[in-house]
């Protein structure tokens, strides 16, 4: 019988593709379109929080590979079902088909082939959330955040961090 010993995490970390109205130039505007007037960043789990100049110092780091191409939001994205973006009315309103299903009862030879082909089409659909001419304008940044790198990067990763940019999908990797 095989034992684990040791510390055993549930790990997680998310990305982010987001779409900013105008890209802020200094740590000052990035500060203004994410925090507004806060000065302290809260963790949503408990009573922890972080000087915002601090979330701030390690967004704009980030920002500094550059904006996003239309294919590295598509990596971004990679992997994800539009359900875990979209609420079902929004998911019917937006006309998303829903995640395909496999018939294992159908031995046909091409079930598996017409499913992949379906799938492609999901993926392909789910790609249609990016902001494309955002992109070409270079407003979009994708980001990525772990709570195994700690507390704050947790708060970041679960908490309000862009709730005030102009556009975010958010995946999480669990």
């Amino acid at each position: 019988m095989k034992v684990r010993s040791g510390f055993v995490s549930n790990s997680s970390s998310s990305s982010f593709v987001v779409t900013f109205k105008d890209v802020p130039e200094t740590t000052e505007d990035l500060r203004k379109i994410l925090f507004g007037e806060r000065t302290e960043y809260h963790s949503p789990y408990g009573t922890e929080c972080w000087p915002v100049d601090q979330i701030v110092e390690i967004v704009w780091n980030d920002m500094q590979d550059g904006p996003a191409t239309l294919e590295e939001c598509k990596e971004t994205m990679e992997g994800v079902h539009v359900s875990d973006v979209l609420t079902d009315q929004m998911m019917n309103q937006l006309g998303f088909m829903r995640m395909p299903e496999v018939d294992y009862h159908d031995k046909s030879a091409d079930r598996w082939n017409r499913y992949e082909k379906a799938m492609g089409e999901y993926y392909a659909q789910f790609h249609r959330l990016i902001d494309t001419k955002a992109v070409e304008e270079k407003r979009v940044f994708t980001f990525s955040y772990s709570n195994n790198d700690g507390d704050m990067f947790a708060a970041m990763e679960h908490g309000d961090l862009f709730d005030h940019a102009l556009n975010v999908i958010k995946t999480s990797h669990h």
